[in-house]
């Protein structure tokens, strides 16, 4: 029984993506738990904590944006940029990866992120 729990685990778990690509730009992104002050990296999307946060690298861009706690979501924001991606259901993988900004004129722009192979 242990064993079928723990396999069970591994294929239900959420991992983030290993590459994407937004707006034609390769992004690069370490999510870390720091509830603790412990700064560990997140593999595992359901072990994020109250105290996580996410660094970006994009572009010529390098941001820490905190964690949201919005539904159907695992996402980050500071008020300016909000990045994450939208919960299909509970067990199921992650879709609709996007990265939003708000630029200095106040309007929306969004950059759709696809998985590199």
């Amino acid at each position: 029984m242990i064993i079928i729990n723990f396999l069970l685990s591994i294929f239900l778990s959420l991992s983030p993506p290993s590459g994407l690509v937004c707006d034609g730009e390769s992004f690069q992104y370490t999510i870390y738990n720091n509830l603790n002050g412990d700064y560990r990296i997140v593999k595992d999307l359901d072990e994020i904590d109250e105290g996580a946060f996410v660094v970006i690298k994009w572009k010529d861009l390098s941001l820490m944006i905190p964690r949201t706690f919005n539904a159907d979501e695992i996402s980050f924001s500071d008020g300016r940029w909000w990045w994450g991606f939208k919960k299909q259901s509970e067990t199921s993988n992650l879709s609709k990866v996007a990265l939003k900004v708000i630029n200095r004129k106040g309007q929306k722009i969004v950059y759709q992120c696809n998985e590199t192979a």
